[in-house]
Parts: C-alpha cells; structure tokens; sequence
C-alpha cells in the first residue's frame, strides 16, 4: 500500500493502494502517507510520517470540512515548522455564465488513478464531483478559474488549448493537474 503506482511511461503517481504518498516540506524532507476523505456531512484525514513518531488523524463532523488544514497546522505545530501565512480573504465572484460556456467546462477530469472528478451541468448550474464524493458548485471566478461553493481557498483552473479545454488543475492544499480523459 505504500508502494507508489507507476504509469506506462515510468513515473510514479505518488498514490498507492488508497494512501498518498508525497512530502510534506521540501525544506524538512518530511514524507507523509495519508488518506482523506469525507461523505454525509463528515471529512477526515489519517497521516502517518516514517521515522518520526508522528501519526495524526483529524475528525470532523462539517462536510466539506477543514480536515486537511487541520492536519497541515498539526504537522507544523508538531515538528517546529513555520505556520503558513493566512491566505487574504478574497472575494468569492459567482458570475453570470450562459448555457454554452457551462457545456464548455463539462467532462472527466482523473486526478489520479481510480479518482477522477467529474464536471457537469445539474438544473442549470456547473457543477463538480469526485469519486464516490458529493457533487458541488463551481463559482465562476473569470478565466477560466471556479472556486466550489464548500471552501473559498480551493481553486479549479481549466487548461484551455483552441478553444478546447484540455486539463484542470486542483488547488487545495497543493496543486493536481488533472488531464480531460472523457466527456
């Protein structure tokens, strides 16, 4: 389980098995195992750091919730690691979008194997969901760039090649491209 998966071409996802697998601080060299997730109402986040007597599990009963920033603030707190800086509060736009630019957005989008995040229209609104996840709101921010309507600092950016919309990329608590793999 904590053997990355390897694509065709030789490199690493940094997923194996149901845990990630990454570095925490380039700076600490910290590696962290984990798993995250939540469903109906609730979010958790399981790390484990090898070589350290590390291991943190965070609990909430918030959909949506603040699951894997807790664990981020704990793991600093933990090994004396500068806190981040408080992100300033931006200003969450919801701007008026026609029926063919929502369509434009639509697709699978696989953020890694077995994980893929879908992007539809439901009742007239775009929206997104990730495996065996609940389905949310994408509020358009301008080019090309959403913010889902259940945490402010999360960021879905569509990759847009001739007027084609190729890829996305997930920014919480890190950045994931994702490449369009359907429709």
């Amino acid at each position: 389980m904590t053997t990355s998966g390897v694509l065709n071409d030789g490199s690493e996802i940094g997923y194996g098995f149901g845990l990630g697998l990454g570095d925490f601080d380039d700076e600490e060299g910290l590696e962290v195992i984990s798993h995250g997730g939540g469903i109906n109402g609730f979010s958790s986040y399981l790390a484990h750091v090898p070589g350290t007597d590390t291991d943190i599990a965070v609990l909430t009963n918030v959909g949506g919730g603040p699951a894997a920033g807790a664990f981020e603030t704990i793991m600093r707190w933990a090994h004396g690691l500068e806190a981040p800086q408080e992100p300033e509060p931006v200003e969450v736009l919801d701007l008026e979008m026609t029926a063919e630019e929502r369509e434009h957005y639509t697709g699978t989008f696989q953020l890694r194997e077995g994980f893929d995040l879908n992007v539809f229209i439901e009742d007239g609104e775009l929206m997104a969901g990730a495996t065996g996840q609940n389905s949310f709101r994408l509020q358009a921010q301008g080019d090309h760039t959403f913010i889902p309507t259940f945490d402010d600092n999360v960021r879905v950016i569509f990759h847009v090649e001739e007027d084609e919309v190729v890829a996305l990329t997930l920014v919480q608590g890190g950045e994931t491209r994702a490449p369009k793999i359907g429709n």
